[in-house]
């Protein structure tokens, strides 16, 4: 098994989360549902 590979992979694939999850917060979708919590 090649684990780099697999890590490579995985940090791709949370970056592209945070990425997406970013740019649905700043179209105002996201954000008042989940960050109402903290008053954002």
């Amino acid at each position: 098994m090649q684990f780099s590979s697999f890590t490579t992979v995985s940090w791709s694939a949370i970056s592209f989360v945070i990425f997406l999850l970013s740019t649905i917060d700043d179209m105002g979708i996201f954000a008042a549902n989940t960050w109402d919590k903290d008053g954002r």
